[in-house]
């Protein structure tokens, strides 16, 4: 099987506005993100999405198209090493860099899933067939009070874990908003504090 093309296909959306600032700033509007398409001589194509949903994907694609393109046609999707071990070259040389590879590499992995007719996750080796989903929004109240009836509904919906996004609350507001949610729900639930890389030490540590 050989590599006979590459292209992204970009995507627009419009990310809703919470009326609420993360630690990270504010996050709305439209977001452009590609859909990484490589195709293959065998009619099998492997796909990957392109970008995050800050910031999108326009940054990746000229290291994708300019850079590994080139790499990659004409090459085995199956040699993913390859293309691991010319990353110190390429990111000296040519402005790669590992965000870039990343989708690259899941493509990759697609391709090969689709081709041996198996998930990925088979392909690499799985040791379990479950696992336990968790609830989320993005951080969306000023109070602990929205964050324990959502935490309700969650519970209420089946969920037995919750991440929570405490967007830009406070180190005081966001334990007294954690120890509501926990009296909310009991033990059971396990619950996650997810600041979004907002968070320096000292109040990682502190909460």
């Amino acid at each position: 099987m050989k590599i006979t093309d590459i292209k992204i296909d970009v995507v627009k959306r419009e990310l809703p506005d919470t009326g609420l600032s993360s630690d990270l700033g504010r996050f709305f509007g439209e977001v452009e993100q590609g859909v990484l398409r490589i195709f293959t001589d065998e009619g099998i194509e492997g796909n990957c999405f392109v970008g995050e949903f800050r910031n999108g994907g326009e940054s990746l694609y000229n290291p994708i198209l300019k850079v590994l393109k080139t790499e990659l046609i004409g090459g085995d999707p199956s040699e993913r090493e390859f293309l691991w071990n010319r990353l110190r070259l390429l990111t000296s040389r040519r402005g790669m860099n590992m965000s870039a590879w990343a989708p690259v590499d899941v493509a990759l992995w697609d391709i090969q899933g689709k081709a041996a007719k198996m998930p990925v996750f088979k392909l690499l080796g799985t040791q379990r067939y479950e696992i336990e989903p968790y609830a989320t929004y993005p951080p969306r109240h000023t109070s602990y009070k929205g964050y324990v009836e959502e935490a309700k509904e969650i519970v209420t919906d089946g969920f037995k874990a919750y991440k929570i996004h405490p967007g830009a609350m406070n180190t005081t507001d966001t334990i007294q908003m954690v120890n509501k949610v926990r009296e909310a729900v009991g033990d059971e639930v396990e619950l996650m504090l997810d600041p979004n890389c907002g968070y320096d030490f000292r109040k990682a540590f502190d909460i």
